[in-house]
């Protein structure tokens, strides 16, 4: 128990170190070009499994690095999504979260 938590400190320090302005290096994310979520025709969105095997020229790769996310530079740029997972096995059955998305 005491070196699972000593585990858990060591890395909870680690991700507040590459969270800190001298962290590491840049975060590197997948996102999806928003006219392909805005014209998406499907009741839902796809797993990012599935996107990247069907869709791969929507995703962009791109890094974001601290500094610049304090400072604003990804404001005009980038949206990140977030939700609740309705459901275990699907997080949009009804596809509410992507209706809300598109309007």
């Amino acid at each position: 128990e005491l070196r699972r938590r000593r585990c858990m400190m060591e890395s909870a320090a680690q991700h507040t170190a590459m969270l800190s302005p001298r962290g590491r290096s840049p975060c590197t994310f997948y996102m999806l070009n928003a006219d392909f979520v805005r014209k998406f025709a499907g009741k839902n969105m796809p797993f990012f499994q599935e996107i990247r095997d069907k869709f791969a020229n929507e995703l962009v790769e791109v890094s974001l690095d601290y500094t610049n996310v304090v400072k604003g530079t990804y404001l005009e740029t980038t949206l990140a999504v977030s939700h609740r997972w309705m459901q275990s096995e699907d997080p949009d059955p009804d596809g509410e979260q992507l209706k809300a998305l598109k309007d």
